[in-house]
């Protein structure tokens, strides 16, 4: 089973990556950002073709996290 981790580079995906490899998982990680063992990427729409997507990416602009944050939250009440 091929297992696809976006956010590869952040505290949860790091460590999800950790794990999944420690289990003997065929895992590739991705991420916009530079770093050891995993594919930089400008898009994740590029990311290939897996059985399982684990996304654990999010926007790296806190600010504009808030903000998106805040509309969704709008939305759902």
């Amino acid at each position: 089973m091929k297992i696809v981790v976006t956010g590869a580079s952040g505290f949860i995906g790091s460590a999800l990556m950790i794990a999944l490899k420690q289990s003997d998982h065929h895992c590739i990680g991705f991420s916009r950002s530079s770093n050891d063992g995993v594919v930089k990427i400008s898009s994740y729409s590029d990311i290939p073709l897996a059985d399982v997507l684990v996304h654990t990416a999010e926007v790296s602009s806190q600010a504009l996290a808030n903000k998106l944050g805040q509309k969704y939250e709008k939305e759902a009440s």
